[in-house]
């Protein structure tokens, strides 16, 4: 005795166009029948409408509202990811004008002692020569 479900799956082309493929599955994988239809819809309606008429006793599956579903997902994660980024390049920002606001008062204090130094060595000099 073997196991078997039938479904009907119903989708929407990348060209607009709606189609719907009958499902037999076998046991295990075995045995699958697959029917496409023969001809593209204009619309949903129209696609589902053939599909019941020619499967009336078996379940419709729309696999487009579980793409959407996915694009959805998807969406919401990438979006999250990009305010991610968009709150590390602040933070690094900010940091970064932390730390360049410091080594300007370095520089100061370097360039102060630098001086000193200088006029240290001027006046040894001249007391050495004089």
């Amino acid at each position: 005795m073997t196991d078997q479900e039938d479904r009907v799956y119903l989708w929407r082309q990348p060209d607009g166009y709606w189609r719907w493929q009958y499902a037999l599955s076998g046991q295990d994988g075995v045995g699958d029948t697959r029917l496409l239809s023969h001809t593209a819809f204009a619309s949903r309606e129209e696609a589902r409408a053939a599909a019941g008429t020619a499967y009336p006793d078996v379940s419709i599956d729309d696999l487009t509202a579980r793409r959407r579903r996915r694009w959805l997902t998807f969406g919401c994660m990438l979006s999250a990811l990009g305010a991610l980024g968009a709150l590390a390049v602040v933070a690094v920002a900010a940091r970064r004008h932390h730390h360049s606001a410091q080594p300007t008062a370095a520089r100061q204090r370097g360039s102060t002692a630098v001086r000193q130094y200088g006029v240290r060595c001027a006046r040894m000099t001249a007391h050495n020569l004089g």
